[in-house]
């Protein structure tokens, strides 16, 4: 007869926290596939852009088929037993009891100063590069690894080392040594072949996952979710342009924020993600800053 010891009881709770946090983790990449379906045209002339969402469905039944799964089903089960052997009171139903019992701000109470030149602060300036169109592609890789050498590589993604490259606009994958991997999820449009980037994601230099699954760290969460403000902002910025504005991430750690002066944030502790080009808005003349989240209205 097997008698479970403190160590075997750690290690299945251990295992059972880790499907929770891929199931959570799951979850949350299905916040972009809405996003996906409401992607701008890349032109005025052009109503709509065909978009392939073959590859989200097929998500959402991965992601099914997880859910029923009996190691998820038995986290799950689990974690609402231990929530009703929970006597601590420190559920969702004390949040909102702490919620209701907060004071509301007083009608006299100043409103949040706004910078005046806020208008004039843009994510891209407005000289851009040409569209890039499908058979380009390669040819601009190739150049691109030339001429910045080993500071940063692009390639274009494959789940192994085997697989082929198909037909199907690729995923490529942007890494600078030490600091981040960003994959950038490509589309062509329908009658002129032009590449459009459908969405990017952020992750660790040491992480190993799959392009539609997020990063286990803050600080590359909060990055990949400035980028997609920023796509949705500028959705026809070109993909030259776009890997240039990943070149500037090569000082994450180390570079301090334009508006307060610190590299960590005082709330959350992250380094300033965001980059705003600060410019005359009417050519490429101008400065990258970067900035805090909590620092971009400042």
């Amino acid at each position: 007869m097997e008698v479970d010891t403190p160590t075997s009881k750690l290690d299945e709770l251990t295992k059972q926290i880790q499907h929770l946090t891929d199931l959570y983790n799951s979850f949350a990449t299905l916040r972009q596939i809405p996003q996906a379906m409401l992607k701008s045209p890349l032109s005025q002339t052009v109503p709509f852009a065909v978009h392939s969402l073959k590859s989200e469905f097929q998500h959402i039944r991965d992601l099914s088929d997880t859910i029923r799964s009996e190691p998820v089903q038995g986290a799950l089960r689990e974690a609402k037993d231990s929530l009703k052997r929970d006597r601590t009171e420190l559920g969702s139903h004390s949040r909102r009891e702490n919620r209701k019992r907060r004071r509301l701000p007083s009608p006299e109470s100043p409103r949040p100063y706004i910078p005046h030149d806020r208008d004039t602060i843009k994510l891209f300036p407005s000289v851009d590069a040409p569209p890039l169109r499908s058979a380009e592609l390669m040819t601009y890789i190739t150049e691109l690894n030339g001429a910045i050498g080993e500071t940063s590589r692009l390639r274009i993604w494959r789940r192994t080392r085997s697989t082929a490259i198909s037909e199907k606009p690729p995923i490529l994958q942007f890494s600078i040594p030490n600091v981040l991997t960003a994959y950038i999820m490509l589309g062509y449009h329908p009658e002129n072949s032009v590449i459009m980037t459908e969405s990017l994601t952020i992750f660790g230099p040491l992480e190993r996952k799959a392009p539609h699954l997020q990063s286990q760290y803050t600080v590359y969460r909060t990055l990949s979710q400035q980028l997609a403000k920023l796509l949705q902002t500028q959705p026809q910025v070109s993909l030259q342009s776009l890997v240039i504005f990943l070149k500037l991430y090569k000082g994450l750690f180390i570079e301090k924020c334009a508006n307060c002066g610190r590299v960590l944030s005082s709330e959350g502790h992250v380094p300033p993600v965001a980059r705003v080009w600060q410019g005359d808005g009417k050519s490429a003349e101008g400065t990258w800053q970067p900035r805090h989240i909590g620092c971009l209205q400042g």
